[in-house]
């Protein structure tokens, strides 16, 4: 006992299945739309864009081969692209500033100065001056939706 068929068969249910794994290919590189919202020392953009890439990782390699381990990406790299998403990247840049008498270089981001004091180990009490204050944030924003 078994299930038989004949050629004619056997060849509609080939192209049926080669049909049907086309479809959800398909489906898969169907280009999702994201919105980015980019901030660096220079200000804060936020764009449209549209992408085939699955994770967030993904599409920074392909947008931004040059982001640090330092930079900021939220959501992480590990979650999947959904439509509609909105994915922001924090940028910072190797600045020059004065701790305690002596030059040292730091990476500053565009978030306040007590979180970049703090991304940078650097410590201090209510004794120290801290200049622009603890809570100086410098931001530009722009808006585009022709991407960057």
């Amino acid at each position: 006992m078994g299930i038989w068929f004949t050629l004619k068969q056997l060849i509609l249910i080939d192209c049926l299945a080669a049909v049907a794994v086309a479809a959800v290919g398909l489906l898969l590189f169907v280009p999702v739309k994201v919105t980015i919202d980019y901030r660096d020392l220079g200000g804060q953009k936020v764009y449209d864009t549209r992408t085939i890439a699955v994770e967030v990782s993904d599409l920074m390699k392909a947008r931004y081969p040059d982001l640090t381990e330092k930079d900021i990406v939220s959501p992480s790299g590990g979650h999947m692209i959904r439509k509609n998403m909105k994915i922001t990247i924090v940028r910072g840049e190797e600045k020059e500033a004065e701790i305690a008498g002596k030059k040292k270089n730091l990476y500053i981001l565009p978030v306040t100065v007590k979180e970049n004091l703090e991304n940078n180990d650097i410590s201090y009490d209510d004794n120290d001056i801290v200049i622009p204050s603890e809570t100086k944030r410098r931001q530009k924003t722009r808006r585009s939706s022709l991407g960057m």
